[in-house]
């Protein structure tokens, strides 16, 4: 039942399937890091080493409150909404494609 033929909407399923892979890799790297510290930004060498005056450092906090940390959570929780939905439709629509390729096959006889 492989086909080597390409057609807009098989080159669209091959894209689909790029994004897919494309998208586990990004989402293993998000959920390893979610919970780290994210990198700090260098000082330049005038500022090393000089903090400000009655700066209060917070680690925790800035780490908890950092908004790249919270976009890259944002995004977690989107997936985890989202994926298994996109999972079964992907899912069905391959069901009814196969199906559809069996009857039209057994309709040849």
């Amino acid at each position: 039942m492989n086909r080597t033929s390409s057609t807009p909407l098989t080159d669209l399923a091959a894209q689909i399937a790029t994004e897919a892979a494309d998208l586990a890799d990004a989402l293993s790297t998000a959920e390893d890091v979610q919970w780290e510290r994210p990198p700090s930004r260098q000082p330049n060498s005038s500022e090393e080493g000089r903090r400000p005056m009655g700066h209060h450092t917070d680690p925790t906090g800035d780490t908890a409150t950092h908004e790249g940390r919270l976009a890259l959570r944002q995004v977690i929780t989107q997936a985890k909404h989202l994926l298994p939905h996109i999972r079964v439709i992907v899912a069905q629509l391959r069901t009814h494609t196969t199906d559809a390729i069996t009857r039209w096959g057994s309709s040849q006889s």
